[in-house]
């Protein structure tokens, strides 16, 4: 079976559109994912700044602090 030249140029033309189609689709695709990904990132940061605001253990460096310069003062005056 030989294939005409109109055949050939339809085959080219049907994988041509195909082609097309699925660098749209991956484009949406993409897009979407991208969508996802940022929303599931502004999600995390707001939760982590949340976290960090409510944080009870933040003073504890602080209170350490406080605590070994007290005993420093108390060592040598001693």
């Amino acid at each position: 079976m030989r294939e005409t030249g109109e055949t050939t140029l339809n085959k080219i033309g049907i994988i041509f559109n195909y082609l097309i189609y699925m660098n749209l689709f991956k484009s949406e695709i993409d897009k979407q994912r991208k969508q996802k990904i940022k929303q599931q990132s502004n999600e995390n940061t707001q939760t982590v700044e949340e976290a960090a605001n409510h944080n009870p253990m933040q003073a504890l460096p602080w209170i350490l602090l406080a605590i070994s310069w007290l005993g420093f003062v108390a060592y040598i005056s001693l």
